[in-house]
Parts: C-alpha cells; structure tokens; sequence
C-alpha cells in the first residue's frame, strides 16, 4: 500500500535521499523529539502516551502521495470547526470568511476512531448546508 520512501542512519542522511530542502526535516525532527521528550505536542496536540522522541536509527520515510496510498486522500477531521461551519484557529480565535463541511470538519469519525465508507455524504450535506447558510448570513451583512 506504501512505498518506502528511503531508510538512512541519520536524520540528514533522511533529508538528502528525500531531495528536501537543507535543515527542513532536520529542524523538524528536532523539533519534534525536544517536544516528544517533554510529553508534548504544540504543533498536533498529540496525546503524550503516544509521544517518544526519535532516537533510534534507522529511519525510514514512506510515500504517501495520492499515488501510492488511499490515505494521502482520505481526511478524518482535524480543523476545529463550529456547527456553522465557522473555522477556529489553534487558540479558538474564528477565521473570518473560512467554512469547512465534510470529513475534515465533524461528523461520526473526526477523530479518526472508526471509519465508516459512505457517511461523508451526511456529513457533506448536512454540515455543507449549515456552512453555506452562515457564509451566506455573513455576505448579506457585509
């Protein structure tokens, strides 16, 4: 279902055979095991049972593409998003004129728990409707 990507023995190493940019996946995966390392997830808000730092070669990459993987397409939420569609930022601020309907907004599988083929029509639908009207509510007020 996946290619591998690459397998190296260090993050630059990683970084080189992916062609990434210099210091791009490096910083992040510092990044990342600095946080993991105190049971933190600033970027994800990752539970901390499932945070542990990087530390053990070797590193693997996999291609995720649309190509190469279903779930490269397939969203399971992950925008906090009110019954109107409304958009909230990280720090529960609403982004102005941002709506979101569908899987990547609410429904029975948001947290990606289960997943059930199908529901995104309800989902689409029902909250695409609500989005809509909020959208159309703030257009005719200016």
């Amino acid at each position: 279902m996946h290619k591998l990507a690459a397998v190296e023995e260090s993050f630059e190493a990683l970084e080189k055979a992916l062609a990434m940019p210099e210091g791009v996946l490096v910083q992040t995966l510092e990044h990342y095991n600095r946080c993991a390392a105190r049971a933190e997830d600033p970027l994800f808000h990752k539970a901390a049972k499932w945070l542990r730092p990087l530390q053990t070669p070797p590193y693997a990459a996999l291609d995720c593409s649309t190509q190469r993987s279903i779930f490269g397409a397939l969203t399971l939420g992950g925008l906090a998003v009110e019954i109107t569609g409304e958009v909230r930022t990280p720090e529960g601020e609403i982004v102005p004129g941002l709506y979101a309907a569908g899987r990547c907004s609410a429904g029975l599988i948001r947290e990606g728990r289960n997943y059930a083929s199908g529901l995104s029509i309800g989902d689409a639908s029902f909250f695409g409707r609500l989005a809509g009207r909020r959208a159309a509510q703030a257009a005719a007020s200016g």
